[in-house]
């Protein structure tokens, strides 16, 4: 009997507060008609005053609109260096040797494809070109890199065998790819009260040609696709007091409750809160930057200072090394050049709103309100100052993200923890320009996965604190659910 009572009161408590939560929303709804050419207006450039018209394939890759005339030039000299394929040590282009020996892709744009979304293989005869595979291995001691194959696998190699696509039998002294990653698709069918369908896929991971072996019992997988780029300065300028601020009211309302994730910087040896990456384990563009380039291409620099090589990757670590042009500074991508890099994403601009304040999008507004998107999906933030980047101070800007991480159900988890971040949480994602991806680069892969293939299916997998507002939008007419979208589509 009590817990019967226990859970009555649960629910009447629950009920209570999404009561409360639908009539704040629809208050806030009915103040934003009267007020369309303010709040609306704003959201109209949602990376503030440096937000870029529309342009085909290009619109992710743009400089801010209120960047001065010398640092866009600075800006371009960057973003070739992003762009250039780093080629195998040693090499007479000295300006861009030492890719590998071991890694996922040759530049930074390789997987940013246009700046955009990587693009996941269609079946399971496709090798995995533009994401990677995260993993670890977690017991009793906790979660640290798997010590044979590293935190992520490295699907490809400088190996002239690897380039011939020849047997692992061939390779002979050269280091080998540590596994070749496909994506086995499984399908199932979601119906709505009103008989729509809709054909939901998940991964199935497949990895063969493991080159040093099984991966064991305990490790942990995570399937990660390449996200888009643009906007991460102007995230990096938000408080840390507004995204703790999110923290706090999101625990005193009671619907959601995301929480930061606190994670080592190796650039100030310091814990500080996380705002990058699928799991807001990055601190700092910088640092997300540095260990790309290791990670993925495979090129030291002063923050990851070796190669991506574990100890039992003999052949790996007996390769030459790319041309140092400093001995102060004995990595392939010096700190200049990685600055440059970084900040060259830094001052990536964010596409203009589209449709923003006509009426069909007020009405797809109010339904983000109402479904309770918006909990985690926060709207709009005004950056700090940093005298560096004055096109990136004091903007009012519209990402739609709490910058926290969530507990997404079941079927979305990976079972990897990351720093704070636990196996079924994740990053909300910003939402500007998401309604460009396909136009840009012709990818539509959402989720950390790839998964959804429109941003319907992305909602539908939501779960975990997110399940009620999924439960809004499937409960929502169809004509409802598409002006929803449609706003989605606009930001």
């Amino acid at each position: 009997m009590l817990n019967r009572y226990s859970h009555t009161v649960y629910q009447v408590q629950r009920c209570r507060v999404m009561q409360g939560y639908i009539v704040a929303a629809l208050a806030i709804c009915i103040v934003m008609l009267f007020l369309p050419n303010s709040a609306m207006a704003n959201a109209k450039l949602p990376g503030g005053d440096g937000s870029v018209e529309y342009q085909p394939f290009a619109s992710y890759l743009l400089p801010m609109a209120n960047m001065s005339e010398d640092a866009k030039t600075d800006f371009h000299a960057a973003r070739a260096l992003a762009h250039q394929p780093w080629v195998k040590a040693p090499a007479s282009t000295t300006a861009r040797d030492g890719l590998g020996p071991i890694y996922n892709a040759r530049s930074c744009l390789a997987c940013h494809i246009n700046g955009g979304r990587g693009l996941m293989p269609n079946d399971g005869k496709q090798r995995l070109t533009q994401g990677v595979v995260r993993l670890s291995v977690e017991d009793e001691k906790g979660v640290r890199a798997h010590p044979v194959y590293g935190e992520q696998l490295q699907t490809q190699s400088i190996a002239l065998a690897h380039q011939l696509n020849l047997a692992a039998s061939l390779y002979k002294s050269e280091p080998k790819p540590e596994a070749y990653a496909y994506i086995d698709w499984q399908y199932k069918q979601y119906v709505y009260a009103d008989g729509s369908k809709v054909e939901l896929r998940h991964p199935k991971l497949r990895l063969q040609r493991l080159a040093y072996g099984e991966l064991g019992e305990k490790v942990r997988l995570s399937l990660r696709n390449a996200p888009p780029i643009h906007g991460v300065g102007l995230l990096e300028m938000i408080s840390e007091k507004d995204i703790l601020a999110n923290q706090k009211q999101q625990a005193d309302q009671g619907l959601v409750s995301g929480k930061v994730n606190r994670v080592f910087d190796p650039q100030s040896a310091q814990t500080v809160i996380g705002r990058f990456g699928w799991k807001a384990n990055q601190p700092s563009v910088l640092v997300q930057t540095a260990q790309a380039f290791q990670q993925d291409i495979g090129i030291s620099n002063p923050l990851f200072t070796d190669q991506p090589c574990t100890r039992y990757e003999k052949e790996c670590r007996q390769q030459p090394l790319g041309y140092v042009r400093n001995s102060k500074e004995p990595f392939e991508l010096n700190n200049r050049l990685l600055q440059a890099v970084a900040d060259f994403s830094k001052n990536l601009a964010v596409p203009k709103a589209r449709q923003m304040g006509k009426t069909l999008s007020v009405q797809g507004d109010k339904l983000f309100k109402q479904t309770g998107c918006i909990a985690c999906h926060k709207a709009s933030y005004v950056t700090t100052e940093d005298k560096q980047f004055p096109q990136l101070s004091n903007q009012q800007i519209w990402p739609y993200s709490d910058l926290l991480v969530h507990d997404m159900g079941e079927a979305l988890a990976d079972n990897r923890s990351d720093f704070l971040a636990g196996g079924r949480e994740w990053r909300t994602a910003p939402l500007w320009g998401i309604g460009l991806s396909e136009r840009v680069n012709g990818s539509h892969n959402f989720l950390h996965d790839g998964r959804a293939r429109t941003i319907e299916e992305a909602i539908l997998w939501h779960g975990g604190e997110a399940e009620f507002s999924k439960q809004n939008f499937v409960k929502l007419t169809q004509q409802q659910r598409q002006l929803l979208l449609d706003f989605i589509k606009a930001i």
